[in-house]
């Protein structure tokens, strides 16, 4: 059970990077018609697809509320999140690259790993 934070970090992580990037890249004109607005997001499946998994993540998160404290839950879910988003950005090539190579980056990521284990172990 206390993989499924691992997998809640992973899906919010990765699919972050991928809402971010095909929202930017949304070069459409402004509509005024809201249903057309969402009608042409729920057809991107560039946006969909990530956004689902983005979602089924929360899902999963939801249910493991139920079983952990949210002293523990909120900070795991969100440490994993981020170091999972850094580590797609710095696949995806986008400015975060630098986030590995600076030592300072490998401590934060070092850091947000050790403090994961600490809380998964209690």
């Amino acid at each position: 059970m206390r993989a499924a934070f691992l997998l809640v970090g992973a899906l919010w992580g990765v699919t972050s990077p991928f809402l971010r990037c095909n929202d930017a890249h949304d070069t459409s004109p402004q509509e005024d018609n809201i249903l057309k607005s969402t009608m042409r997001l729920l057809t991107n499946t560039k946006f969909i697809v990530p956004y689902l998994l983005n979602q089924v993540g929360s899902v999963l998160y939801y249910f493991l509320l139920r079983d952990y404290e949210l002293s523990v839950a909120v900070p795991l879910a969100n440490s994993l999140s981020f170091l999972f988003t850094c580590i797609t950005e710095v696949c995806l090539d986008t400015q975060l690259v630098q986030t590995f190579t600076d030592p300072v980056g490998l401590v934060g990521a070092l850091l947000i790993v050790t403090g994961a284990a600490v809380c998964l172990q209690t």
